[in-house]
């Protein structure tokens, strides 16, 4: 299957976005001071918003808990992987996790 046009640009924008986040994270000194302007400005966004950004999060905590199962991590990302496992297992059994994929409602 190929991917359209739009397919392939949402995911080129996704990953610029998480470059920059990255990038962010990176200056440990600032790390802190970045993650309160990104809640700060989560906080203020549109409740639709809010739910698709949650989506996007727990989607990444997903992926964490894959890379735990496989043997991905190491001591510096282990504790995240551990904690990824028991979010998956909550969401799944809450009825968030849909064949593989991360499903919070849009109402």
């Amino acid at each position: 299957m190929t991917a359209t046009k739009a397919e392939v640009n949402a995911q080129k924008n996704g990953s610029e976005v998480f470059r920059h986040v990255k990038e962010n994270l990176n200056l440990m000194s600032l790390e802190q001071d970045f993650i309160n302007g990104f809640i700060e400005e989560f906080n203020k966004t549109h409740p639709t918003l809010q739910q698709g950004t949650m989506t996007l999060m727990l989607s990444c905590i997903i992926a964490m808990a894959e890379k735990q199962d496989n043997g991905w991590t190491d001591l510096r990302n282990e504790a995240s992987g551990k904690i990824a496992q028991q979010i998956r297992e909550l969401l799944e059994s809450q009825g968030f996790i849909i064949r593989g994929k991360v499903r919070l409602p849009f109402v």
